[in-house]
């Protein structure tokens, strides 16, 4: 029925999508949809009791459970009786769920809501602009005010009133002009620049050859990569925010935006090869980075040396740089019979590649006895992979990668160390297209590469927002999900052919339609990220988004320049001619790979290096079950004292493995002696934050951990150790105090009853951070002691091990 009333009220407006009419396949879709919804409430249920025996919520759980619990009257009085007034900032990006949470928790109270409709993009969130509408005339109703904001503190005057005059068109209704308050600025060139590669969409125009689309980016970049080292020469001036004078533009001053990340490698390569700095912020995807298709490559062979593909990318690699010559004359010794790894290991040597044989036939020995971390350590020692790369163009984009890479391996090798089962769990990642987000780098006075998205809420005085011409992916999923009309599903008749409900036809054309209004207001939020220049580019004269933009580029009276296509354009720019004074070419690894590391991870350096090293960067569990149990009833102690635990029924979810009873008393009693004893009431009296989560990076290493206790001017670590080592400790609590910002630090050891003050930190800066060098030069040699060896892990597989 409601399909029905649907199709009458289009019908009335005459709108051509609905000139269908209701058939078998509607009625098939009626009878799926009951079925469907069963298989949806089955699926949720496992997984709702799946997060709750793990413990884990999701961002969307934490919503409906916070609108679950202000549906009861008590929690939803308090909190109305705790907040009198709201402002909600950037109410455009607020989705369905927020909203109903929202109206039950600002009833009768002072709301006020900012936000700008131009700017909501994140309907894939599910935010919905028809809630900013909703809220608005709710307020207005109400008797509130609507103030417009028109004045803007970013743009100069002639860009912005070109900004106004495009979208004014194409945004139509929600469109608002802005007015600038900048002091006046005279642009060295046009604020707005448009320029496209030559082309109409053909590969052929009369006896040119205007290449395909992937030459005509190359044109793009290498277009983009000229103009700005021309800018960047000519010492373009730029009105400087923070001074409010206008000064010569730096590379730091220009960002590029596009609609995904594949363009931008391009870009980013041209844009080196005019020695410009350049850093691709963050984003992308891992798994499709040249340094991750090595890595996989060398782990799959690991795991099965008959694996012919991950031999052969392989060795071509710069694990081993093995030409193309030299794989074509192996491959002529080649057998039918043979696994290429058989024929390397009997023609390599003859053919110059017995160092690939050597190194590859020890990684294979020792696949069974280390961890996948380790054996890409090995790898890198025995070949030089980090040296090599950072030779190469983009080197701290590289080294990122890699670091990136390895220390997802670690994170999938936890609790198992099987080559193995890391391998079987990439392959699920990889096979489920699994997006695993790229390192992101901090941009030292370089152009800024991103998406338009990541841009939001950012600002450079140049911006260029590039491959205008991508084409949406016209795509027909099987399924639409609205949270208005319901679901629609395609269908299959009894002849196999697909067929389309009304309902699947009307969801569609729905979802297009939102998409290109959001599509509009995407490239509004990029284009008004400049304060002083905008340039504009594309692969092609018309498509995609420059075809969306010229009502308002005519209307602005901007001209569209073509840049000519000339094929030695679209080559790969050669890399940046190295500079006169000689520099020492890297062969060796680049440090240790460690960039991240737990602080306790520098005590344990202080104790004994070589036990450092097996611990992270070996990977091994230790032996024995002392440490376990120290361990063990460490973090029972922290978790009773956070959560303020009396009972062992209330700590012991928290007992991992085959932990004992008696250690959840232990640990209670411990808390207790800190929540009782008098040496700890000034502690107990004026904390301020518990558990606290702290980074501080001491470059290129960033440390990792949590402050016990901390107060004004003061930090707190709780110790159950069995003997005080305080000097072992101190560079722990010297990182606590820098994160914080605080003078003092103490350790309550709680088995000893006593508080340990720490002086003189600051005179520790030096000592620590030669430590910090001690680590990325891999300085790991042992300093055995008694005290030390006798409460090691390590004791029993260590050959520098000393007895008591």
């Amino acid at each position: 029925e409601a399909i029905r009333e649907l199709l009458a009220r289009f019908k009335k407006k005459s709108l051509p999508l609905l000139t269908l009419e209701l058939g078998e396949v509607d009625e098939q879709l009626k009878t799926m949809l009951s079925a469907l919804q069963e298989a949806y409430q089955e699926v949720y249920t496992a997984l709702q009791e799946k997060k709750q025996a793990a413990r884990v919520l999701t961002f969307a759980d934490t919503e409906i459970y916070a609108l679950q619990a202000l549906n009861s009257p008590q929690v939803r009085d308090y909190y109305q009786q705790r907040w009198g007034v709201f402002l909600v900032d950037e109410f455009q990006d607020t989705n369905p769920t927020q909203a109903a949470f929202l109206e039950k928790l600002t009833q009768n109270v002072a709301l006020t809501i900012v936000g700008d409709k131009k700017q909501s993009i994140y309907g894939f969130r599910r935010a919905d602009v028809r809630v900013f509408d909703q809220f608005r005339d709710t307020i207005l109703q109400g008797e509130g005010e609507e103030v417009q904001l028109t004045q803007s503190f970013r743009t100069h005057d002639s860009l912005l009133t070109q900004i106004n005059a495009i979208f004014a068109p194409l945004l139509q209704e929600i469109h608002q002009n802005l007015t600038a308050t900048r002091p006046p600025f005279s642009p060295a060139f046009p604020p707005i620049q448009v320029f496209t590669v030559e082309s109409d969409n053909k590969a052929e125009v009369g006896d040119k050859n205007l290449g395909d689309k992937n030459q005509r980016r190359q044109v793009e970049a290498t277009h983009i990569a000229n103009q700005l080292a021309e800018i960047l020469a000519a010492e373009t001036l730029i009105w400087d925010k923070t001074t409010g004078q206008q000064r010569p533009i730096e590379p730091q001053d220009i960002a590029i935006l596009t609609r995904t990340w594949q363009p931008l490698e391009e870009i980013e390569t041209a844009i080196a090869a005019n020695n410009i700095p350049v850093v691709l912020a963050g984003g992308g995807n891992l798994f499709n980075t040249r340094e991750a298709k090595d890595i996989w490559a060398l782990l799959r062979f690991l795991a099965d040396p008959q694996d012919n593909i991950a031999l052969v990318a392989l060795l071509r690699s710069p694990f081993f740089a093995v030409s193309d010559l030299q794989l074509a004359k192996l491959k002529q010794q080649h057998r039918k019979q043979q696994t290429w790894w058989e024929t390397l290991q009997t023609s390599g040597e003859s053919l110059g590649l017995q160092h690939p044989v050597t190194v590859l036939k020890y990684l294979l020995g020792r696949r069974y006895e280390d961890s996948p971390s380790r054996l890409l350590q090995d790898c890198d020692r025995k070949t030089g992979y980090t040296g090599i790369i950072a030779n190469l163009p983009k080197a701290q984009r590289r080294l990122a990668d890699w670091q990136g890479i390895r220390q997802l391996v670690q994170e999938l090798e936890q609790g198992t160390e099987d080559l193995f089962g890391v391998v079987r769990r990439l392959k699920q990642l990889i096979d489920s297209d699994s997006r695993i987000p790229r390192p992101p780098l901090e941009a030292e006075n370089a152009v800024s590469l991103m998406t338009l998205y990541g841009a939001k809420g950012l600002e450079w005085p140049l911006v260029v927002v590039a491959d205008l011409t991508r084409k949406d992916i016209q795509d027909s999923p099987p399924i639409y999900f609205d949270s208005e009309y319901g679901v629609a599903l395609q269908c299959t008749n009894d002849q196999g052919e697909t067929e389309k409900p009304v309902l699947y036809h009307y969801l569609k054309h729905r979802h297009h339609t939102q998409t290109l209004a959001e599509d509009l207001r995407v490239l509004y939020v990029a284009m008004t990220r400049a304060r002083d220049y905008l340039i504009l580019t594309a692969p092609d004269e018309t498509g995609g988004d420059i075809t969306r933009l010229s009502p308002g580029l005519e209307a602005a009276n901007i001209p569209q320049q073509v840049i000519p296509y000339h094929p030695e354009t679209r080559l790969s720019p050669s890399p940046p001619t190295p500079p006169d004074s000689p520099l020492e070419t890297l062969l060796t690894p680049v440090g240790s790979g460690l960039f991240e590391l737990p602080v306790t991870a520098l005590s344990v350096y202080y104790s004994c290096p070589k036990r450092f090293q097996f611990q992270f960067i070996n990977g091994h569990p230790g032996l024995g079950e002392g440490l376990p149990k120290a361990m063990q009833v460490g973090s029972l102690t922290h978790v009773a004292l956070e959560k303020n635990m009396t009972t062992p029924s209330q700590l012991s979810p928290f007992l991992e493995g085959e932990g004992s009873y008696s250690w959840l008393t232990e640990a209670l009693q411990l808390a207790e002696r800190f929540r009782s004893l008098d040496q700890y009431k000034g502690f107990r009296d004026s904390w301020r934050g518990q558990e606290e989560e702290v980074t501080f990076t001491l470059s290129p290493i960033q440390f990792n951990g949590r402050v016990d206790l901390w107060g004004e001017g003061w930090v707190l670590d709780y110790k159950t150790d069995e003997v005080m080592t305080p000097q072992q400790h101190r560079f722990q609590l010297w990182v606590y105090a820098k994160a914080l910002g605080v003078d003092d630090a103490y350790i309550a050891y709680l088995r000893h009853d006593q508080v340990y003050p720490f002086s003189g930190l600051e005179e520790m800066t030096g000592e620590v951070k030669q430590m910090v060098d001690k680590i990325t030069q891999e300085d790991y040699v042992a300093t055995p002691s008694v005290q030390c060896c006798s409460v090691c892990p390590y004791t029993e597989i260590c050959e520098d091990a000393v007895e008591s």
